[in-house]
């Protein structure tokens, strides 16, 4: 079984333009992090990491957008 499926409890998510599956690359949760020197955990929301993640699923959509119409 691969990481998502082990993240998902074994369940294969479909997604293609077809699915009914719906991603939202701007939903934002919080984290529980664990300081590694004092131990105590606390609870963050990595507004950093979140546009990372939303501007590397962006290009990537873009990405392959770019390429279907060069190969038309």
């Amino acid at each position: 079984m691969g990481l998502w499926q082990n993240l998902l409890d074994g369940v294969n998510v479909v997604i293609s333009p077809t699915s009914k599956t719906i991603i939202n690359l701007f939903d934002i949760e919080p984290e529980t992090i664990k300081d590694e020197i004092t131990g105590k955990e606390r609870t963050v929301v990595s507004v950093e990491n979140k546009v990372e993640d939303v501007t590397q699923g962006l290009l990537t959509m873009a990405r392959r957008k770019y390429r279907k119409q060069r190969s038309k």
